[in-house]
């Protein structure tokens, strides 16, 4: 019921199928964490592990949880399972090959895509997505992470995501040899784009499967903790977070199916009506527009832009792919189709939404 997930899966890049790969390897190599004496749990988490990475390339770290579950079951004493590690690298790696002949077979062309890649996201950065490297790029993958990828209504992102913490918490506490297969792809995927300069979100939907076990240990955390009635209204509270979020998804797919420029125009009037006590100073294209379908416009639209609070406007006329993806950050309120999350994707080609954006900004 994640908006980011359910838009992401509609796009020609391949980040949904990345999930899918990624938590079927995570639940191969929790099956070995629990069956220590089913090795084979092992061997087909790394051939999935080499999927999911043949699939994105950015997943490299996806072999991780495998090398870990097989080094967390050892009997005291025991060396490390230095044979057990390189044989399980050897087939993610000899999987990877066989899925990807291309690396052999046209080698050159494999590695000028290598560069330009490399390239892209560790030197040039990409349009609005440059970031800075380190705790600017940081600070904004844990803003998309605890403020939008659970929801696209903030508060209940942020509880969420606030029960995955939680989850963490307890995982560690009970046992650690499950908690560090769950963590160790998540942690190492985030700290790898941190040191990047361009992020592009749909590069951290393969975390989803990840943070929704944590959260969803983090609420059967709590429930020793609070009495019965809390956890009923805990209970229901989650329920209702699940019936926003699926509200929404429908209302989204409705807005493509139902588009038109006249319902646009009527859904930004309403708005601005809506809100009396602010002040509104629209672009000359949207005065237009506005002037076709309403006579008189609302009373609080204002030809001084010093006075507006807000600023309203086509996003073809402001954004582009050089507009910065600052995500909740960019506080914007847009109508019309709602098949991507503008504030992450400014860049959209569809350029009909009319925007409203604060006037500081």
């Amino acid at each position: 019921l994640s908006w980011e997930f359910a838009y992401q899966s509609r796009f020609v890049v391949p980040d949904a199928i990345v999930c899918t790969f990624a938590a079927l390897t995570l639940w191969l190599a929790l099956s070995y964490v629990r069956n220590p004496n089913r090795p084979s749990f092992l061997r087909a988490a790394a051939i999935c592990a080499a999927i999911t990475f043949s699939t994105k390339v950015t997943c490299v770290f996806i072999i991780l949880p495998v090398l870990v579950a097989a080094c967390v079951h050892r009997e005291p004493g025991t060396p490390f399972p230095r044979r057990a590690v390189w044989r399980l690298l050897g087939l993610f790696m000899a999987s990877y090959l066989v899925l990807n002949p291309g690396i052999i077979l046209q080698f050159p062309w494999f590695a000028q895509d290598a560069m330009d890649c490399f390239c892209t996201y560790s030197v040039w950065g990409l349009e609005g997505n440059t970031v800075n490297r380190g705790l600017d790029a940081l600070g904004r993958i844990m803003v998309y992470l605890g403020g939008a990828l659970f929801s696209p209504y903030v508060p209940i992102a942020l509880a969420l995501f606030a029960l995955a913490i939680v989850g963490a918490w307890a995982m560690l506490r009970e046992s650690r040899s499950t908690a560090f297969v769950l963590l160790v792809f998540p942690v190492a995927h985030v700290a790898f784009f941190a040191i990047q300069t361009a992020i592009i979100v749909r590069n951290l939907l393969v975390v989803i499967p990840f943070l929704a076990i944590l959260a969803a240990r983090g609420a059967m955390s709590l429930r020793p903790l609070i009495g019965r009635f809390a956890h009923g209204l805990l209970v229901t509270g989650l329920l209702a977070c699940m019936a926003l979020n699926a509200s929404w998804l429908v209302s989204c797919a409705l807005s493509i199916a139902r588009y038109s420029p006249e319902h646009t125009v009527q859904q930004a009037l309403h708005y601005i009506a809506g809100h009396p006590g602010s002040q509104y100073f629209v672009s000359e294209e949207v005065r237009k527009t506005f002037a076709n379908q309403s006579n008189p416009m609302p009373a609080n639209i204002t030809s001084a832009p010093e006075k507006a609070d807000y600023v309203v406007f086509f996003k073809w006329e402001k954004f582009d792919l050089w507009t910065p993806a600052l995500g909740p950050l960019l506080n914007v309120r847009w109508f019309g189709s709602g098949e991507v999350n503008l504030c992450y994707y400014p860049g959209w080609i569809e350029g009909h939404n009319i925007l409203i954006m604060g006037s500081s900004q």
